[in-house]
């Protein structure tokens, strides 16, 4: 541990019960919790990938009889688990539902969060990874051998930072102490396998990362995927017999090869590339910047023809924009670009490499920045400020502002603060959302809820200041037309915050 730091919980693991167990008309009870959970600290610990866990969560109905089994089990592994009702027979969709609101939620409600490990093999999770990916988050899927747990989804296992499949005991005998507690090897496997000798170990470790292109990421050694290929020969593998706390010390210390680990240069302060490759986070001082039009220029100054990622992009061909968002972060200091109105990279890229000679263009393995000209595909389209003044992009602009809100229709915006008036007293949120879903059938509960969160930031509701946890409308609000005023006038400031090209005209024909 660095300067004698305790070590930082940031792996959060969610499992997927009823994929594991292969749904409620099997043998509910086979799954090893126990074992999945140490095959993953053990995953994310020896690849450097993350360091302890923060939360473990299983999701299921844990109302049946039959889940009462895993009582025992997820105490000592201190497994939460989380109910999982469905008004109707689609259980699982249910359970895939929670799951996501819960990964998302502490995607953006606990920073400290940087692995997320999905136990599951259901294709549907991969909209889930790909956002984590936008949420700068490293993404594990994880499956096991189970024979009621299915295959795993291709384009899930292909699209997760890393895929693993954990080898556990037999379904149906989990075993009633943990296996630290049992001696001796289980009955008919025989004796343990011994460990190889170092050199034996340390040749095979040089031949797999040689032999193998996918066992690097970015020029970097992915050492969860070594140790995974280094315990397929030698299951039992330990690399404290070698003197070495985990795989990741002994590729950084012994082999002197940089390790690939999710945000390394701000936990560590340093960047470790090989050596001869040039680093832009050390070749200058981060450029220091306030709004978006001195976001935009530092951005174009970095992809100039003498700028350090024109020239990175120019050796390599193209740049994966993982790679930039990573430069940005160490090129550039001041606010997020999420915080200067462009909810995702690509934005920020189509507006900031619209004056130079590189562009964004889709690929099959996701977006890259290139020379334009040099690529067989069309770009991704400029963004202009005129392009920047169109309706969806000043909606998404505005809304990524603190706090972030989401923009209705404007027929939607308009029944929904009538229906805040006619109600015509205090109410809990949950009774308005209520009344509202009431007054205005044709408009799902969901879009009310997000609506009257933009109510609330724009100070149409406030607080009764009673205590009783119950809102109503600000007192100056008696008509529609001067709830949207309110509305309004949040919009403009918050284009005001994040200097958006865009006219208290344009607002008024874009919202309303």
């Amino acid at each position: 541990m660095a300067d004698g730091a305790p070590p930082r919980r940031n792996v959060a693991i969610f499992l997927d019960m009823e994929n594991l167990f292969g749904g409620y008309s099997n043998d509910v009870t086979t799954v090893r919790i126990g074992e999945v959970v140490r095959g993953i600290e053990k995953i994310v610990r020896e690849g450097g990938v993350g360091s302890l866990t923060a939360s473990v969560r299983a999701y299921a109905n844990w109302g049946r009889a039959d889940m009462g089994a895993y009582r025992r089990e997820m105490l000592e592994h201190g497994v939460e688990p989380v109910q999982v009702f469905s008004f109707g027979k689609n259980v699982k969709n249910a359970a895939d539902i929670e799951l996501c609101v819960d990964v998302l939620a502490a995607a953006h409600e606990c920073p400290w969060i940087e692995v997320f490990v999905v136990v599951s093999g259901d294709g549907g999770f991969v909209p889930l990874i790909r956002r984590l990916h936008y949420l700068d988050k490293y993404a594990i899927v994880v499956s096991t051998n189970g024979p009621s747990s299915g295959s795993v989804n291709s384009l899930l296992a292909s699209v997760a930072d890393e895929y693993h499949r954990i080898d556990v005991g037999p379904q149906g005998s989990r075993p009633e102490n943990p296996p630290a507690a049992q001696e001796g090897p289980e009955p008919g496997q025989g004796p343990a396998q011994a460990l190889p000798a170092f050199e034996e170990f340390e040749a095979e470790a040089r031949r797999l990362l040689e032999g193998d292109g996918q066992l690097r990421i970015a020029g970097r050694v992915n050492a969860a995927a070594l140790g995974a290929a280094l315990r397929q020969q030698w299951p039992g593998i330990d690399y404290t017999a070698y003197g070495f706390r985990n795989l990741k010390s002994f590729v950084e210390a012994h082999l002197g090869l940089p390790v690939h680990s999710p945000a390394a240069s701000e936990r560590n302060g340093a960047d470790r590339r090989p050596p001869g490759q040039a680093s832009p986070a050390v070749s200058a001082p981060p450029a220091e910047v306030t709004g978006r039009p001195g976001y935009v220029a530092a951005v174009r100054a970095l992809f100039s023809e003498d700028g350090p990622l024109a020239a990175e992009a120019h050796a390599r061909g193209a740049l994966p924009l993982t790679v930039v968002g990573t430069r940005l972060r160490e090129q550039i200091s001041g606010p997020p670009y999420t915080a200067l109105g462009y909810p995702k990279l690509t934005a920020l890229l189509q507006n900031a490499l619209s004056t130079t000679g590189y562009a964004v263009f889709p690929t099959a393995d996701g977006p890259v920045v290139a020379r334009r000209g040099t690529r067989d595909g069309q770009p991704v389209p400029d963004l202009t400020d005129d392009a920047l003044a169109a309706p969806e992009a000043v909606r998404a602009a505005l809304g990524t502002c603190e706090p972030p809100v989401v923009y209705p229709e404007p027929f939607v915006l308009t029944e929904v603060i009538q229906a805040c008036l006619s109600l015509g007293r205090p109410a809990g949120v949950p009774e308005l959302i209520e009344y509202a879903a009431d007054q205005c059938p044709g408009v799902r509960a969901e879009t009310i809820r997000f609506t009257l969160g933009l109510l609330w930031a724009s100070q149409v509701l406030d607080d009764t200041g009673d205590g009783t946890g119950q809102i109503h409308l600000n007192p100056a609000i008696t008509t529609v037309a001067s709830a949207l005023r309110h509305v309004h006038d949040d919009a403009e400031q918050r284009a005001a915050r994040i200097d958006w090209p865009v006219t208290r005209t344009q607002l008024e024909d874009i919202l309303y």
